[in-house]
């Protein structure tokens, strides 16, 4: 499930933007050459004709019956895709991992805050209580 919940996360907020070469049409509007246009791929994210309750994270939406991991747009697609995208699915799989290994629980102290960023979006500030998991202290990763 660790995954499919690394990819649900992502596919809530991807932003991406692009500059047309040439002139064109967007819902109608005109879109100017070179023009900059900032595409909120998490607006796909939270289309309730494709996802059921969109706005909720749902940690196994990507491995229910039916799903389709293509639908996570985070890292682009197709010729487009970020060379990188396995390896932060990878990273983020076993840093989950190791997290759920050691920790009980984990509870926000206060109210998330968000940079107001353009292209990648983060937290200014994102306070937790940590509740360590019994025996936290003797458990190793073990080797492969």
């Amino acid at each position: 499930m660790r995954p499919a919940a690394s990819r649900n996360q992502l596919h809530r907020a991807p932003p991406i933007n692009e500059r047309p070469n040439e002139r064109r049409r967007l819902g109608g509007l005109p879109i100017a050459r070179d023009s900059l246009v900032l595409v909120c791929l998490g607006a796909l994210g939270r289309d309730s004709r494709r996802f059921s309750n969109p706005s909720d994270f749902v940690a196994d939406r990507f491995i229910a019956p039916g799903a389709d991991p293509r639908d996570v747009l985070s890292f682009g697609l197709g010729m487009h895709r970020c060379a990188g995208a396995e390896l932060a699915l990878v990273t983020a799989e076993i840093a989950f991992s190791q997290l759920a290994r050691r920790v009980e629980a984990l509870a926000t102290v206060s109210a998330l805050q968000r940079q107001n960023r353009t292209v990648v979006r983060r937290f200014s500030k994102l306070e937790v209580h940590v509740s360590r998991a019994p025996a936290a202290d003797q458990q190793r990763p073990q080797a492969p």
